[in-house]
């Protein structure tokens, strides 16, 4: 899954809390809370996934694991800290 469809799936879930009547703060709010848990665990499924790169015997796919795990795993604590904040 693509970044695009994480940021895609969190605006859906703000623009839906928007139009049911939540003010701007308080739907992004929400749509966070709703929607941080589910994208969290897609990406640690994603994390371990393509963790598997990382034990391959062919130096270019320990690389490519290496950053896909590295991007997803950054991108989670971001929305973490988004979450907690």
């Amino acid at each position: 899954m693509r970044a695009d469809a994480f940021r895609s799936f969190i605006l859906t879930a703000v623009f839906e809390e928007r139009e049911a009547g939540w003010s701007d703060d308080d739907a992004i709010s929400i749509g966070l809370q709703r929607s941080g848990p589910v994208i969290s665990w897609a990406g640690c499924i994603m994390a371990v996934a393509y963790g598997g790169f990382l034990f391959a015997s062919i130096p270019l796919l320990n690389q490519l694991g290496y950053f896909i795990v590295f991007a997803v795993v950054r991108g989670i604590c971001s929305l973490l800290h988004m979450h907690s904040a």
